[in-house]
């Protein structure tokens, strides 16, 4: 497993898009996972930023799969917008 941001936290909307999208390309993997955790903070207080991030996510899938490589992004956080998930079956 390797890690794209190594730490690195954009200031910006944009900046996350500059940023995934060079680094996701550099990758040499074809199967890429982003995973951001606490994503009930983000639909609790800033539904807007939310609608920005699956824009940024849609697009940033799209541009890879054209390259072969797979973009699959997981959302996760508490509460009923979350609910458990059973992964051994």
């Amino acid at each position: 497993m390797n890690q794209l941001f190594h730490g690195f936290l954009p200031l910006n909307w944009q900046e996350l898009r500059t940023q995934l999208n060079g680094k996701a390309f550099e990758n040499e993997h074809s199967k890429i996972v982003f995973i951001w955790n606490n994503m009930d903070k983000m639909l609790d207080h800033g539904l807007a930023d939310f609608i920005k991030l699956t824009d940024i996510f849609t697009w940033q899938s799209r541009e890879l799969y054209e390259n072969q490589i797979v973009f699959v992004s997981f959302l996760l956080g508490n509460g009923s917008n979350f609910p458990a998930i059973d992964i051994t079956s």
